[in-house]
């Protein structure tokens, strides 16, 4: 199961998925903190080191895919030739992260994923229909299970951004005594919302303005990990005596495939 956690620079998405983890952990539930390990646990030039090898690797294995995805984020006209390296990069990791997720027997929970990568492409996009013109690279990838929109207030993220040394996130370079940066890159995320929502991928929305909400909204994403992890089993179990039923009378049924954006039904927001 994959599960990713999105949300302004600030929001606290690394703390609650660092909460939510230790609460599954708890519940017996293994985990896979895939990102959180890369980012938190090495030193920046290790980060970078490692980051590169999976980048060259799914790359190399996947040209087609990598193809698509750098004429998708092309397309929306980043502000700069850095920018748009970046977002490039950072799409191809996660997509590899992503595959790799279906080939572990855990829950993995990724503190950025596909949700914040297309966030990040808008961030800098100068095209209006940014969102659209990423579809076919959207298509390419094994979407998410589940994505956790972290949400905290202005003043709250302005004081976590003050306390970061250095500056990481490109919000915050342009972040001034207005607020209108935070209100339109908060729109960016609705907007991606709305998009992971037509391509059947289910959000849930929990706010991280202190550690009281955090540990709430931490207790409402775990015990929801559980029930599908619960109803996934049950379906699985359903699905091997159907299978052992038609193998009995001579039809083997098909085997599943890891389920891409392009394959899944519409369903919605969690509330």
């Amino acid at each position: 199961m994959l599960v990713e956690f999105f949300g302004l620079p600030g929001a606290g998405k690394s703390s609650m998925s660092r909460h939510v983890a230790e609460m599954l952990l708890r519940r017996g539930v293994a985990v896979d903190e895939i990102t959180y390990d890369v980012d938190h646990g090495h030193r920046r030039p290790v980060r970078a080191a490692l980051k590169a090898a999976r980048i060259l690797q799914y790359a190399s294995a996947n040209p087609r895919k990598t193809l698509v995805f750098g004429t998708g984020i092309f397309a929306t006209r980043q502000a700069t030739f850095s920018d748009f390296a970046r977002s490039a990069l950072n799409w191809i990791y996660i997509a590899s992260l992503a595959a790799h997720s279906r080939s572990v027997p855990r829950t993995v929970l990724l503190d950025q994923g596909i949700a914040q990568a297309l966030w990040s492409i808008g961030f800098a996009a100068r095209r209006e229909r940014w969102l659209s013109l990423l579809d076919k690279s959207m298509d390419e990838v094994i979407g998410p299970d589940l994505v956790v929109h972290v949400c905290a207030n202005p003043q709250t993220i302005r004081l976590r951004l003050a306390q970061r040394v250095p500056q990481v996130s490109r919000l915050e370079r342009v972040l001034g005594m207005d607020d209108e940066p935070l209100r339109r890159a908060e729109a960016h995320f609705r907007a991606v919302v709305r998009t992971l929502s037509t391509h059947g991928i289910s959000a849930i929305e929990v706010t991280n303005d202190s550690p009281e909400e955090r540990a709430w909204g931490a207790e409402r994403i775990a015990t929801l990990i559980a029930s599908m992890l619960n109803d996934r089993r049950a379906e699985s179990d359903t699905r091997l005596r159907a299978e052992s039923s038609c193998a009995a009378r001579g039809n083997p049924a098909a085997q599943d495939s890891p389920t891409r954006f392009a394959d899944r039904p519409a369903r919605g927001r969690v509330t």
